[in-house]
């Protein structure tokens, strides 16, 4: 009996543990563009819109949700562009 409770807890902490790791929240990151007419462009946290930026044509997209930072310049792998990136109105 001693035992068992001993694997049930140690299975629980495990477990506990494990599913603490398992799920990562997603972030929305934003394509903004590193130069007024530039083609290059950093990830961001912060909606550019409030800082005088506009959604419109360029090499990526505007903003999606993933789990792990994006690289500048980069669309995560199995991330389709939309011709989209935030610029300075």
């Amino acid at each position: 009996m001693k035992r068992t409770k001993i694997i049930a807890m140690a299975s629980a902490l495990v477990l506990g543990i494990g599913g603490a790791f398992a799920t990562r929240p997603t972030v929305t990151y934003f394509a903004v563009e590193d130069a007024p007419g530039s083609n290059s462009y950093h990830w961001e946290t912060t909606n550019p819109e409030s800082r005088g930026y506009a959604c419109v044509a360029g090499p990526a997209r505007c903003s999606a949700n993933w789990t792990s930072t994006p690289i500048s310049n980069q669309l995560p792998a199995g991330q389709p562009s939309q011709n989209l990136i935030y610029r300075m109105q």
